[in-house]
């Protein structure tokens, strides 16, 4: 992989997981075909070069970037400190400043608010900066597990587009999903945002796992011009190159199949 799509985008990119890096050289992308709004997605793809990043709420998986929270400690007493501390240095950091009331009253809330309700305050604020600031571009290292073709591609009547992830393509920044049997946990307070954003966009429950995916994630923080990405709201454009084939469904009617192919 090239150093400046590594280490530009990416600032921890030495202690990532990255497709170039797996050597994984294609990665794929199913599509439906049969509507109108279909074949719209495909040939803004193919001819416009663009790619739709979904939010959480628009994930196939309601549990996908929905992780669950647990609180640090032992004791009522330990959990309210170690809050405690964490809000007074996120308080810290706040521009402009909080006033001195607003001090007051953010501290007074920690001490009558219940634990419960701290847990469901930090859930809902967790979820929604997921939904709001990291979004998700789905892909897969396989075209052969049918299963995708059926869910993805229509029952085979759609398509699946090749793209290239070796060092040079900006899909070759895109990263596995670890798959394991439960929702992942964060715990409270939490890590770095981008220690959450990776836990929980990185990864789904072990049902899922044959569909071997990987995923490229737009965290507000970075700059992915390097990698050859220009993000227009949820659209990100990427270079003609990176697309390197397609493969059609053995059950797309023969009308399809000609229009697919006029179109690139």
């Amino acid at each position: 992989m090239s150093s400046s799509i590594s280490t530009t985008a990416l600032d921890d990119s030495e202690d990532r997981r990255f497709a170039a890096r797996e050597e994984i050289r294609a990665l794929y992308k199913f599509k439906s075909y049969s509507t109108d709004e279909h074949r719209r997605q495909v040939r803004e793809i193919l001819v416009d070069h663009k790619l739709y990043f979904a939010r959480a709420s628009q994930l196939n998986d309601e549990r996908d970037l929905r992780p669950q929270l647990r609180f640090r400690g032992s004791t009522d007493d330990e959990i309210r400190q170690l809050l405690r501390a964490d809000a007074e240095g996120v308080w810290g950091r706040k521009v402009p400043p909080y006033s001195a009331l607003e001090l007051q009253r953010l501290r007074e809330r920690l001490t009558i608010l219940t634990l419960e309700q701290l847990e469901q305050d930090a859930l809902v604020r967790t979820h929604r900066r997921l939904e709001e600031h990291y979004w998700i571009l789905s892909l897969t290292a396989s075209r052969d597990y049918v299963a995708m073709w059926d869910d993805y591609a229509d029952r085979r009547q759609g398509l699946c587009i090749h793209f290239r992830s070796d060092g040079d393509s900006p899909f070759g920044i895109a990263q596995p999903v670890l798959y394991q049997d439960d929702v992942p946990v964060l715990l409270v307070p939490l890590g770095t945002e981008r220690e959450v954003a990776d836990i929980s966009t990185l990864t789904k429950m072990r049902r899922w796992q044959q569909e071997r995916k990987y995923r490229l994630i737009r965290y507000p923080d970075v700059d992915f011009s390097d990698a050859y990405l220009r993000f227009d709201g949820q659209h990100a454009y990427f270079p003609p190159w990176a697309i390197s084939g397609i493969t059609v469904g053995m059950s797309m009617p023969v009308d399809h199949v000609h229009e697919v192919f006029e179109t690139c």
